[in-house]
């Protein structure tokens, strides 16, 4: 609201970047009433900054599918997430940190936010089918407010094949990437998504040269776009387990040659 004052103060366009939809993360993620006061004012401010922007942008490719869902006659510019090669910087891991990786096993890796949205809870089911796996390691790197339901249901099951290690600093990730077979990325099965998303650790996971495994039912399919790994059904541990299992198995020149399909993407 402040930005559009000033647009008219100025005379300057008024410009709506979206980056999530809000409010409908809160309704699908959080399950939160479309009738909740908060939500009814969030959609009216939406409504507005739609109605009166001069340009729109998004970091959804597929944004204009929501537009016309809402009845919005605008279009809008996708400007994407992205890489900076130019400035990437490489820092060593915390010594204690790295010791705690295994050097010898089949280590399924996800770093970055442990949240309701990444649907972390089915890795953790997959975890328990593959328990048979000695040499598969699963490991998750980050914070988030699922970090303690994703432990206790770790403990309740009795899994020793999971490893959580604190968040690492940005210039980091691509030292612990380095002991990943496999990157894993995953969301809800959540109509939110299909409007399409292109995550930040999806660049970090391509940029390490590492197969993907792409939990994600989504309107866009980058990694296929890509053919930098496999991609499966959202909160689908069978699906989930099944792509691991075919990473298990693959040559390594296989998982090289994925790995360096993502890079080249």
């Amino acid at each position: 609201m402040p930005a559009y004052r000033l647009s008219r103060k100025y005379d300057a366009r008024f410009i709506f970047e979206v980056r999530d939809i809000w409010p409908q993360t809160l309704i699908e993620l959080n399950g939160i009433s479309e009738r909740n006061l908060l939500i009814t004012v969030m959609k009216k401010i939406e409504h507005f900054a739609i109605n009166k922007s001069d340009i729109i942008i998004s970091l959804l490719p597929l944004y204009n599918r929501y537009l016309k869902e809402k009845g919005f006659n605008k279009d809008f510019y996708y400007l994407p997430n992205g890489f900076d090669f130019n400035n990437l910087k490489i820092e060593p891991l915390p010594k204690e940190v790295e010791e705690k990786i295994p050097k010898d096993k089949f280590i399924v890796g996800y770093t970055g936010t442990i949240g309701k949205a990444n649907a972390l809870e089915y890795l953790i089911n997959v975890a328990h089918k593959l328990k048979d796996y000695k040499d598969i390691v699963f490991l998750i790197v980050g914070k988030g407010m699922e970090e303690n339901n994703l432990s206790n249901k770790v403990k309740d099951l009795g899994l020793n094949n999971v490893i959580f290690l604190p968040p690492v600093k940005k210039t980091q990730v691509q030292n612990i990437l380095k002991f990943v077979d496999v990157c894993y990325i995953g969301l809800k099965n959540e109509k939110l998504f299909e409007f399409g998303v292109f995550p930040h650790k999806l660049f970090d996971y391509m940029f390490a040269g590492k197969p993907i495994l792409y939990a994600i039912n989504l309107g866009n399919k980058p990694l296929v776009e890509a053919n930098g790994g496999i991609s499966g059904d959202a909160e689908n541990s069978d699906a989930i387990a099944d792509g691991i299992l075919k990473f298990y198995n693959f040559f390594p020149e296989q998982k090289i040659k994925l790995g360096e399909n993502g890079e080249i993407f």
